[in-house]
C-alpha cells in the first residue's frame, strides 16, 4: 500500500512540475474568464494549491497559480457586487488555502526541508506597504479609512505571495518560471483576440478612444494587458536559449504577443517596446548557441507576420492610422500630474504623508480609488515624501538584486522589469493585482537564482518534466 501511495505521489510530483501542469491551469483560468464563472477558477486554484502543499516539498509548482489566477476576473458582471455576493465563499476558500499552506510549512520546517526567512527585499517591501497603508491618514480620516480594504487586499496578496514563495521555494526551476510567463502572455493574447472577435463590428464604426475605452477584460483594461506583455515577451525570448525546438517556436510566440500588444492600442507601451525590444533581440542573438535555428525561427515569424498582415490588414492599418493621428499626446496625464502635485502641497501633513489613494466625490460620501497614471507621482501625492522614499528604496532594492545576479535568466528578468518600470511612469501598473503578483514572482526568482551560476544543458527543453528544486 505504501508503495502504491509513493508511486502516486511521485507521479503527481512529476506532473505538477511539468509544462502540462501550466497548460491545465491556463486552460481552466481562461475558460473561467470566458464563461464568466470566475469562482470556478478560484476554487480550482485553491484546491490545486492544496494538492501541491500535500504532494510537493517545494511550492514552485504553485507559481503558475499565483501568476495566472487573477486573469479569471471577467467583465461579465460588476466586480464589487460580485465579491460582496460571494463574501462567505471567499472566506471559506481563504481559510482552506491558509490551512493548506500552514500544513506545508509546519510539515517541512519540522523535517528541516526549508528554513523560514524574510527574504532580501522584505524590509523595503514592508516599508512600501506601510507607506501606502498610512498615506492620507492625517488628511481626511474617513477618506483614508475607505481605502483600507483595497490596500489590505493588494498588500496581503503581494506581500503574502512574496513571503510564501521566498520560504516555500528553496530554489527556482528557471524553465518552469519562464514557461509560466509565456503562458501569461498567451493568456493575454487569447483574451485580446476574443474581445476583438466579439466586438469587430464596433471596432469598424467607433473612433479610437471610444473603442479603446470599451476594452475592459475585468481584471484590467487595454493598457494593463499591454504592459503585462512587456514582461512576458522577454521571458519568451529567454526560452530561445534553452533548446533548438524552443529557439524555433519562441519567435512565433513573440510575434503573436506583439500583435496582441498592437491591438490594445496602448501607445505608451508600444513606444517603450520599440525602444527596448531591439536590445533584447540583439542580446538573445549573441547569447544563443543555436544561431541557425534562431534564424529559422525569425524567418518563420516573418512569414507568419506577412500572413497575419494580409489576413487582417484592414484592422492593422486602422489601428496604425489611429495611433498616428493621436501621436504622442499625453491623454490628460499632465493635468493629472498637476492635480497630484497641488494635492500634495495642501499642507505640511500632506507633504509628509500624502492624501491617500482614495478620492471623495459629491455622491453621498462615496469614495473611489483615484490614480494619477504615474507611479512615482502617485506615491508622492498619496503617501507624501515618506511614500516616495519607500518607493525609491524598493526600486533600488529590486534592481540591485537583478543586476548582481550573474545567471542569464536574470538578464531577461531585468529587461522585463526595466520596460515595465518605464511604462509605470505613464500608468498605475504598481497598483494592479495581476502585475503585482507577476513582479513579486520575478523578484523572488531573482533572489533564488544564486551565484555561482550553475550551467544547464542546452538540450534541456521546457517540455521535459523536471522536479524542483532546479537551479
Amino acid at each position: 500500500m505504501n508503495n502504491v501511495l509513493d508511486n502516486i505521489k511521485q507521479f503527481l510530483n512529476k506532473y505538477l512540475n511539468s509544462v502540462w501542469s501550466i497548460a491545465v491551469i491556463s486552460i481552466v483560468i481562461f475558460s473561467s474568464w470566458l464563461t464568466g464563472y470566475e469562482f470556478v477558477g478560484f476554487t480550482f486554484a485553491v484546491i490545486y494549491m492544496a494538492l501541491i502543499c500535500l504532494v510537493c516539498d517545494n511550492l514552485g509548482p504553485g507559481i503558475p497559480l499565483i501568476v495566472l489566477t487573477g486573469f479569471a476576473f471577467s467583465a461579465t458582471q460588476n466586480l464589487e457586487q460580485h465579491l460582496n455576493d460571494k463574501t462567505y465563499f471567499i472566506i471559506i476558500l481563504s481559510v482552506f488555502l491558509i490551512g493548506a499552506l500552514a500544513y506545508f510549512f509546519i510539515n517541512n520546517v519540522r523535517q528541516n526541508k526549508i528554513k523560514l526567512t524574510f527574504g532580501r527585499q522584505f524590509w523595503w517591501v514592508l516599508s512600501l506597504f506601510l507607506a501606502v497603508l498610512l498615506g492620507g491618514i492625517l488628511y481626511d480620516f474617513n477618506q483614508w479609512a475607505s481605502g483600507i480594504p483595497i490596500i489590505l487586499v493588494l498588500g496581503a496578496a503581494g506581500f503574502g505571495a512574496y513571503l510564501v514563495v521566498v520560504n516555500g521555494c528553496p530554489k527556482i526551476n528557471k524553465n518552469f518560471l519562464a514557461g509560466t510567463f509565456v503562458a501569461a502572455g498567451i493568456m493575454i493574447c487569447a483574451q485580446v483576440f476574443t474581445f476583438y472577435a466579439c466586438n469587430l463590428e464596433l471596432f469598424k464604426i467607433l473612433d479610437f478612444e471610444l473603442f479603446k475605452g470599451l476594452m475592459n477584460f475585468g481584471w484590467g483594461v487595454s493598457n494593463n494587458a499591454a504592459s503585462i506583455l512587456l514582461i512576458t515577451i522577454p521571458m519568451t525570448a529567454y526560452l530561445m536559449l534553452k533548446s533548438k525546438t524552443l529557439t524555433v517556436i519562441s519567435p512565433v510566440l513573440i510575434l503573436i504577443q506583439i500583435v496582441a500588444m498592437l491591438l490594445t492600442m496602448s501607445r505608451g507601451v508600444l513606444l517603450i517596446f520599440v525602444v527596448g525590444f531591439p536590445v533584447i533581440f540583439v542580446f538573445t542573438l549573441i547569447k544563443t548557441k543555436n544561431k541557425i535555428y534562431f534564424l529559422i525561427g525569425i524567418v518563420g515569424a516573418v512569414i507568419a507576420g506577412v500572413i497575419i498582415y494580409f489576413a487582417f490588414n484592414e484592422i492593422i492599418l486602422k489601428i496604425i492610422e489611429r495611433a498616428l493621428v493621436r501621436g504622442l499626446d499625453d491623454a490628460g496625464r499632465n493635468d493629472l500630474i498637476i492635480i497630484a502635485i497641488e494635492k500634495w502641497l495642501i499642507n505640511a501633513a500632506t507633504i509628509i504623508m500624502g492624501t491617500g489613494i482614495m478620492e471623495g466625490f459629491a455622491t453621498g460620501g462615496h469614495y473611489s480609488l483615484f490614480l494619477y497614471h504615474c507611479t512615482p507621482v502617485q506615491m508622492l501625492s498619496s503617501s507624501g515624501i515618506i511614500g516616495l522614499i519607500a518607493y525609491l528604496g524598493y526600486s533600488y532594492s529590486k534592481f540591485r538584486v537583478l543586476i548582481e545576479r550573474s545567471d542569464i535568466i536574470n538578464k531577461f528578468i531585468l529587461f522585463a522589469v526595466i520596460m515595465w518600470t518605464g511604462y509605470s511612469f505613464a500608468d498605475q501598473s504598481s497598483f494592479m493585482f495581476n502585475q503585482l503578483m507577476m513582479l513579486a514572482m520575478l523578484l523572488v526568482a531573482a533572489e533564488k537564482i544564486l551565484i555561482p551560476k550553475v550551467q544547464e544543458s542546452d538540450s534541456s527543453a521546457l517540455t521535459q518534466s523536471q522536479s524542483l528544486p532546479l537551479t
